[in-house]
């Protein structure tokens, strides 16, 4: 009896597990055609029609804070692979905002191994910058009060300065001025500061470059953080002038440029550099004097659109005087590298220079180099043993330039 009773019990077990499993299975079946159907009506009609539980609780008044951030992980686990998307990214941004529920979403999904899925980090990402910038009042609020917390991408401080800048953007002037003194980050104030300099770019570039350079960093900085997270406002000044109208004053505006140790940080001199380019197409004297008045101050790269401008101007018959009036060392070496890239990369339909043109100005060069060696040796007695083969050399040069 009790062998027979042991037997049912076992019998009964296996029952369960066999029910268990094959409810699992038609579960992993389910939820495998969710993932495979990409375009399947069935799956995106029951989305929009609301049949879908998950989408019936996102819409309902009753879910808490505190289920409707796993509702919504489970939404975008489900319906990535179809084309349900753009309901999705509205539901999600209208419950979610810029809070830091919504950067725990967007860090669920940017680590996600599935393509679709992560997909989503971009749609959310996209539709949270155009609603910033359009002014939505309560999401700008939301980024005032996201902790500042973590340096890497993905950490809340990485969206709260990222946000603050499209949430600068989307202000007017006094709107601005509330949100930039309610901002309690040094970066992410910063940042809104260029978002709104971008604003009013197209309408006072003057005053756009002024707010943008007065929140600089000690360095020139922008908002650049440490652990490797992108700075997005590295381009702002060049943006800003970029957008300037043709017939404003260039030379104004490169007055608004700050000619100290912050220029050769990387925005600034993006920002130099497409100053001196729009200049030089209307004023290259001007634009060549200010660069070699200010090198010293100047990164080299700044010279590459005068390099430009003189060739297109001249076409391939260099013009020496202008290329031994640069200073030897890194600016002329820089424009040298400019006009190799400019020979390479076919801008010019004009035959190949002469040899001895080219000559001359490796000769050029050359010449540079062994001046710039001559002085750098500082050891007396071998700059006694070195000088007159070095001036012997730098005669020979010289008369190849001549020439």
């Amino acid at each position: 009896m009790n062998q027979r009773n042991v037997i049912h019990g076992i019998i009964a077990a296996l029952c369960l597990l066999i029910a268990f499993l094959f409810i699992r299975m038609r579960d992993n079946r389910e939820l495998a055609s969710v993932r495979n159907h990409h375009n399947s009506d069935e799956i995106r009609k029951s989305y929009r029609d609301g049949s879908a539980s998950i989408y019936k609780r996102l819409i309902s008044s009753e879910s808490t804070d505190e289920s409707i951030l796993d509702l919504l992980k489970s939404a975008w686990v489900q319906y990535a692979p179809t084309d349900a998307h753009e309901d999705l990214v509205k539901i999600t941004v209208d419950r979610l905002g810029c809070s830091l529920d919504m950067v725990n979403l967007l860090q669920f999904l940017s680590n996600d191994s599935d393509p679709h899925i992560r997909m989503g980090y971009r749609l959310l990402s996209e539709e949270i910058r155009s609603r910033l910038e359009r002014g939505y009042v309560e999401m700008r609020n939301q980024v005032v009060s996201l902790p500042s917390v973590g340096v890497l991408r993905d950490s809340p401080k990485y969206y709260k300065v990222r946000w603050a800048e499209f949430a600068g953007f989307g202000c007017d002037l006094d709107a601005f001025s509330r949100f930039h003194s309610s901002i309690d980050d040094s970066q992410a104030a910063r940042s809104a500061a260029f978002g709104q300099a971008l604003r009013i770019s197209d309408q006072d570039p003057y005053s756009a470059l002024t707010l943008a350079v007065k929140n600089l960093g000690e360095n020139g900085e922008t908002y650049r953080m440490e652990g490797g997270a992108t700075d997005g406002a590295e381009r702002i000044f060049s943006q800003i002038i970029d957008n300037a109208q043709s017939d404003l004053d260039i030379a104004k505006l490169i007055s608004l440029l700050p000619l100290d140790h912050r220029s050769k940080s990387k925005g600034l001199v993006d920002g130099f550099s497409s100053a001196i380019e729009k200049w030089s197409k209307t004023d290259f004297d001007a634009a060549n004097r200010f660069v070699l008045d200010h090198h010293n101050f100047l990164a080299s790269d700044v010279i590459g659109p005068l390099v430009w401008a003189n060739i297109e101007t001249s076409g391939l018959a260099v013009d020496f005087d202008w290329w031994k009036s640069l200073p030897q060392g890194e600016l002329f070496d820089s424009a040298m590298r400019e006009r190799t890239m400019y020979m390479q990369a076919g801008f010019s339909d004009e035959a190949p220079l002469p040899g001895n043109t080219e000559d001359k100005l490796i000769a050029l060069k050359e010449m540079n180099d062994l001046k710039n060696l001559s002085s750098s040796i500082k050891s007396e007695w071998i700059r006694e043993e070195v000088a007159m083969k070095i001036d012997s050399r730098i005669q020979q040069l010289q008369q190849v330039i001549n020439d």
